[in-house]
């Protein structure tokens, strides 16, 4: 059995692993499959969070400003590949600056929050609900990590989680469909390695209901520092 803190622990090395393969040997697949894991502990934990917090508004904008800070570090390490074609500093940001903005994975989990807060809210007062709708729906095609995906497994993993056929059922639905059309708009097979994702929920099924160490601030500061620190290598030794 598993404590939150050790699911925590496991997220962030298969996160780290994940990173370390997209940013330095984009080429070994290995490093992608075993990161699969670490995107459904982190949903499991942002739903798990919002269940237990003593203030779901304060976790709301607590996980809004974890995403609005680690948006740099995230398009600096999406867009490595920039730093072979540029001569400068100013020239590597200039581009930087002018490449597509694509919202991290903070953005994907404060939309699924806002859509439990609003479900919430649309209960006793029906003129949320088409505001609830309006999010949904612009979840669906804002440029973000796992979008729609990620959204969804958050709120599988709120309403679900202690439905372990169920929620197996659910996700395993939702990552097929997502696969399929990820498969039919880009036709890239590398897709399926997203299927691996499925791995983290035995892990997720150990959980015993016990919170562990608590240590907030390095799970909050490791997403963005471990992500300038894979540029900086990047840079250095291989450009």
């Amino acid at each position: 059995m598993m404590s939150s803190f050790i699911l925590k622990i496991i997220a962030l090395i298969t996160m780290l692993i994940d990173h370390i393969g997209h940013t330095l040997f984009p080429q070994k697949i290995l490093f992608r499959m075993i990161g699969r894991i670490a995107m459904p502990i982190f949903a499991f934990q942002i739903a798990l969070g919002y269940k237990k917090t003593h203030s779901k508004t304060k976790y709301l904008l607590r996980i809004l400003w974890f995403a609005l800070y680690s948006e740099i570090p995230f398009m600096m390490m999406r867009n490595t590949h920039l730093l072979k074609s540029s001569p400068s500093l100013n020239t590597y940001v200039s581009k930087l600056w002018h490449s597509t903005w694509y919202l991290n994975i903070g953005f994907t989990f404060f939309i699924a929050l806002l859509l439990l807060w609003l479900l919430e809210r649309s209960k006793t007062n029906t003129t949320m609900i088409p505001i609830t709708l309006s999010v949904f729906l612009v979840s669906l095609f804002l440029p973000m990590d796992y979008g729609f995906y990620g959204v969804v497994l958050v709120l599988i993993f709120y309403y679900f989680m202690d439905h372990h056929v169920l929620c197996t059922s659910l996700v395993f639905t939702l990552t097929t469909l997502y696969v399929s059309i990820t498969l039919w708009l880009y036709h890239s097979t590398s897709i399926y390695v997203q299927f691996y994702m499925l791995l983290a929920l035995p892990l997720i099924y150990l959980y015993n209901g016990e919170k562990g160490k608590s240590l907030k601030g390095l799970f909050y500061a490791f997403y963005p520092i471990h992500m300038l620190v894979l540029v900086a290598i990047k840079a250095l030794f291989f450009t």
